[in-house]
């Protein structure tokens, strides 16, 4: 029997969900797919896409028997919903950042362990099969020891209100860095630029993460940018490796200025292949039988790094706005 899967909130990343699970439908043994918004207009974008909408998410909890749902919503909604979800025995798959505040992330984490239901949080480029080749081909010593990370995601789509470059994208950019780099705790951090909108948002930001053994990732992040910037650039002693995030099928490996193509022999897209570890988590096929992922531990550091530049973004704002003419 086939698990039943609920989406709540759908805006355009709810949607690339509805998208994806319909595309992997078959071969992931999804039986049904309901979806909820608050915007009843909804209703008329996901028809013959879901086999049921609802307005209220909790009506949609009440009437159907749901395995996992995924939470796609404002992230100051995240660990409300996920909690109630979370106790009433129902497995989360909830979008990055998991939550705005660390104490938030870890009520989230306290009720999957509670109710011993499985937890997968939306760091997304963990499953960019462009990556993972990037990384296998960095372990054969094509490159030599990875000595640093550049990581640009800049999108010319234009803030909303309440944009937060460092929750909407720099996250990425973190949990990318630190998953590269096995892991690793940056020992240093430093918000080299922030620019805000006039609403004391930051929505432009370059940030260095230094590692030990001389190890660094910049990450530079924006809305608004002239054109899509979506890239992550591996430096070695011996060259670089260079991963289109837009591009799932190859990498480019740089030697003595020559660019080389790789194939990765894969088109799948790290949306799918979340579902579908999501999904084995949800039906315990998983070898290491784990139940929260990434690592409690990596879920964490972001979110404690994330407020951390957000209290250095607010703190410069505040001090640019208040200066005495």
């Amino acid at each position: 029997m086939g698990v039943n899967i609920g989406v709540i909130g759908c805006g355009r990343w709810g949607m690339a969900h509805i998208k994806t699970l319909n595309e992997i439908k078959e071969r992931a043994d999804i039986g049904h797919i309901y979806a909820s918004d608050i915007d009843e207009e909804s209703s008329k974008r996901l028809s013959g896409k879901v086999d049921g909408f609802f307005q209220n998410w909790r009506e949609m909890i009440d009437n159907k028997n749901l395995d996992i749902i995924a939470v796609v919503t404002p992230p100051e909604s995240h660990a409300e919903i996920s909690v109630e979800l979370l106790s009433r025995g129902i497995d989360v798959l909830v979008e990055k950042p998991i939550a705005t505040t660390l104490a938030d992330a870890n009520s989230i984490l306290n009720a999957s362990q509670t109710f011993g239901r499985v937890l997968s949080v939306g760091h997304l480029l963990r499953f960019h099969v462009a990556i993972k080749m990037a990384l296998s081909k960095i372990s054969s010593g094509l490159i030599g020891a990875l000595e640093r990370i550049e990581f640009t995601r800049i999108t010319p789509r234009e803030p909303t209100k309440s944009s937060d470059v460092f929750q909407a994208l720099a996250i990425h950019g973190i949990d990318t860095s630190c998953f590269c780099f096995g892991e690793l705790e940056p020992q240093r951090t430093h918000l080299s630029q922030v620019k805000h909108s006039k609403f004391g948002k930051p929505i432009y930001a370059e940030i260095l993460l230094e590692f030990s053994g001389q190890k660094e990732a910049e990450i530079k992040v924006a809305w608004g940018g002239k054109e899509e910037q979506r890239t992550v650039r591996f430096f070695g002693e011996k060259g670089s490796l260079l991963v289109d995030l837009a591009n799932h099928s190859e990498i480019l490996h740089d030697s003595q200025g020559e660019f080389r193509a790789i194939n990765t022999d894969s088109n799948e897209s790290p949306l799918e292949l979340e579902w579908i570890h999501t999904i084995s988590m949800s039906k315990g096929n998983l070898v290491d039988c784990k139940t929260i992922s990434p690592s409690q531990g990596a879920i964490l550091r972001s979110i404690r790094m994330v407020e951390h530049f957000s209290e250095l973004s607010r703190t410069e704002f505040e001090n640019i706005n208040h200066k005495p003419n």
